[in-house]
């Protein structure tokens, strides 16, 4: 497997109250800090790449737009350091638009093959949480798989469990569901070269070098070709900011470069885990005439022995115990958590329902400045 990152990184500072057009929350990405810490995005991206340098890749190639006003030679440096004995090359840009993009995959097909397996990154902020060990064994799983046009989604994992827990046809592995037959233009993916070719052939290029910063830009607009998701049941990276766009409860909470987020309690941890990757399952089930009860149990029913197999490789390898001692336990914690977070999971379902028609006003509205300005065009 090969590392294609790709990111741009500006002169922002991350602090905890960040404006956005598709939210309505006040605080949109709550910090998982012991208090409001403002966060350079370059030390994320260095956070991110340490952890990316623990993951035994043929090749890395990352193409990475630093700020203005950076010292170049001690990003380089900080490189050479992490990436020590791998095979890497460092581009001073990032492709920004179909053209270059294409340019870049073909170099990456003629240097790798169109087979080769390749975690494509287009986000400085998503770094690698869990070990080589469950790691390898999901690679292995997707491997496999005897399907054509496959992606495993690597990371935003409690979005797509939603989306797999409202599809009847979704199929189970052993790490994780395959959800079969959708579309599929994320950024966050580990595919054949083959099929992220496919995946940028289906973006609709509408006007002449038009800016493409990354698959998932919201001005594009695609074909519908369908792909088979593999979503892993563990959380293999993780996004800094977590699910502050799109929830309000407290398990959307991000990392902390400088805090270990797991606690010591393995029961609560792990536990904790589960609420994390499958909260927004239960938020967007249908929790109608008081149903969250029945609901939770089909979903914990589902989701549990999946959870638990996908788990026990990294709790036996970092805890060095066996985790069939504590299945009953887990199972029980997470049962008892839910009196405590339905409160806060029923709140949380209103809200983002009130974000859904924020975000179609915004859209209406993008629609009708783009007709403004295309009018104004037309008359000079």
């Amino acid at each position: 497997m090969i590392l294609f990152f790709n990111t741009k990184i500006d002169n922002q500072i991350s602090s905890m109250f960040e404006s956005n057009l598709w939210g309505c929350t006040p605080v949109m990405y709550p910090r998982n800090c012991e208090n409001t810490v403002e966060i350079n995005k370059l030390e994320i991206l260095k956070y991110t790449l340490e952890t990316y340098a623990l993951l035994n890749f043929k090749k890395i190639y990352l193409n990475i737009i630093l700020p203005e006003n950076r010292d170049e030679q001690n990003f380089e440096s900080f490189l050479k350091s992490n990436f020590n004995g791998k095979k890497f090359t460092y581009n001073k840009y990032r492709p920004s638009n179909y053209y270059e993009w294409s340019i870049e995959i073909k170099k990456l097909i003629d240097e790798n093959g169109e087979e080769e397996l390749c975690l494509t990154a287009m986000n400085h902020d998503h770094p690698f949480v869990s070990n080589n060990k469950i790691f390898n064994e999901v690679i292995k799983d997707l491997i496999e798989l005897e399907i054509e046009d496959k992606v495993l989604v690597y990371s935003q994992s409690a979005e797509y469990i939603s989306k797999i827990y409202k599809n009847k046809k979704n199929i189970k592995r052993k790490y994780g569901y395959l959800l079969k037959n959708t579309t599929y233009t994320e950024s966050i993916m580990i595919c054949s070269l083959k099929v992220l070719k496919s995946i940028f052939e289906q973006i609709i290029i509408i006007k002449d070098k038009q800016y493409l910063p990354r698959i998932d830009w919201p001005d594009l607009i695609y074909n519908k070709k369908k792909y088979n998701l593999y979503v892993p049941m563990i959380e293999l990276f993780k996004h800094y900011d977590g699910y502050g766009h799109i929830s309000t409860c407290s398990f959307s909470k991000g990392l902390n470069i400088n805090n270990n987020y797991h606690s010591s309690n393995i029961v609560d941890w792990i536990s904790d885990q589960w609420w994390t990757l499958l909260f927004l399952a239960i938020r967007d089930a249908d929790l109608s005439n008081n149903k969250i009860k029945e609901q939770f149990k089909i979903i914990f029913n589902k989701s549990i022995d999946t959870f638990i197999n996908s788990h026990s490789l990294y709790i036996e390898e970092e805890n060095k115990i066996n985790i069939d001692e504590f299945s009953y336990l887990i199972r029980s914690a997470i049962c008892s958590k839910l009196n405590k977070n339905m409160r806060e999971i029923l709140f949380d379902k209103k809200f983002s329902k009130i974000t859904l028609k924020i975000k179609i006003i915004n859209i209406i509205w993008m629609i009708k400045l783009k007709i403004i300005k295309l009018k104004n065009k037309l008359i000079k």
